[in-house]
């Protein structure tokens, strides 16, 4: 099986000895990285203009080496075997007085014939120089910004070279960022949030939000946000949200009906189990939340009147909402995504996955006449 190592780099467009089959198109990769970062892990060097320090040649080898295994691992995901045409530009980035500079490699992905990958015999049991100065960087990151994992207040540029990097480190400091905050302030920590956790593996960015949005100590205003993030981020995961319709927190509940009336990035036909359980499941774990009471008339008799979740009382029993707030008696305010939608969609998504594993196959609306 072809691996990362094995992909041959070259600035040629063409491969000597062999033949391209096929062209798979134009791949690139950017590491952002700033002197900063480089003084704080491996001692002092010059600034950017200044003299040539070693460490500081080092690095710029080593991100380029970076750019170039970001390349292989793009030209993997498209069954390649081969990079051609790779080239490889450094530009300065400046701002709010922040060096910094980017390393931009490109090159166009191809499959060639009879190349018999050129991996070490003992491929599972070392790492590369590239794969251990990412770790160190890494690290060195989550420990300085652990107070601050979102690095809010400090600079795009330099939060955008983490991105770059993507740093898993800092999950376990975003979870207990979140499990602190009395509330959630701004719309900068969302979207600091959302392109945190595209930068991620999969399964670290599910990790991450579904711990937020699971956490049953969590801050009533944090839920739809993390809601939201998740649906950003294509990460709906039918089991884990039915566990969450399952909370006695309100809130929470509401936060997987956001989620569910998303879509996942694929269906299988396992789903359409999960789907259905998910449609009866909404019917049932959201019950009145109203309090009735009773209320002595001025000329003798009692009437029945309730209180909405929020407190406000003297609604009339016939009355489906407030009447001070809108909010009804299950506790959904006007703006908040209901129980029957979130069923009406499911059932929607249901039946077009039932046809096309019923052999209907492409479910597009011109091909069901």
């Amino acid at each position: 099986m072809t691996n990362k190592h094995g992909i041959i780099v070259t600035t040629s467009n063409t491969i000597e000895g062999t033949s391209i089959l096929s062209y798979a198109g134009i791949i690139t990769s950017h590491v952002v990285a700033g002197t900063g970062i480089f003084s704080d892990i491996l001692g002092s060097f010059s600034d950017f203009f200044g003299g040539r320090s070693g460490s500081y040649q080092k690095q710029i080898e080593s991100v380029k080496s970076e750019a170039i295994e970001t390349l292989k691992q793009k030209a993997l995901a498209l069954n390649c075997n081969a990079i051609i045409s790779v080239h490889l530009d450094v530009d300065e980035i400046s701002g709010k007085n922040v060096s910094m500079f980017m390393i931009t490699a490109y090159g166009t992905a191809v499959v060639i014939e009879n190349h018999l990958p050129n991996v070490h015999n003992n491929a599972d049991n070392f790492i590369t120089g590239v794969d251990v100065s990412r770790s160190i960087r890494r690290r060195s990151i989550a420990e300085k910004y652990s107070s601050n994992p979102l690095l809010i207040h400090t600079s795009d540029v330099e939060w955008k070279s983490i991105l770059q990097l993507s740093v898993p480190e800092l999950i376990p400091y975003i979870i207990k960022y979140f499990h602190t905050k009395a509330a959630y302030e701004g719309s900068e920590r969302k979207t600091r949030l959302t392109d945190y956790v595209k930068s991620l593996e999969t399964e670290q960015g599910e990790y991450l939000m579904y711990s937020l949005v699971s956490d049953a100590n969590g801050r009533q205003k944090n839920y739809r946000i993390f809601a939201e993030v998740i649906v950003e981020c294509e990460m709906l995961n039918y089991v884990k949200v039915a566990k969450i319709l399952d909370s006695e927190s309100l809130e929470m509940r509401k936060a997987a009906l956001i989620m569910l009336l998303s879509q996942k990035q694929a269906y299988y036909e396992s789903d359409l189990e999960d789907v259905s359980r998910l449609i009866d499941k909404v019917n049932n774990v959201f019950t009145d939340e109203s309090m009735s009471y009773t209320k002595k008339g001025l000329v003798g008799g009692e009437k029945i009147l309730w209180k909405c979740l929020h407190g406000h009382d003297g609604n009339q029993i016939e009355s489906s909402t407030c009447k001070t707030c809108q909010c009804d008696k299950y506790g959904f305010d006007t703006d908040e995504v209901k129980p029957e939608e979130v069923q009406a969609y499911l059932a929607e998504v249901k039946k077009s996955v039932e046809m096309f594993f019923q052999g209907a196959g492409d479910i597009n609306p011109s091909n069901q006449y």
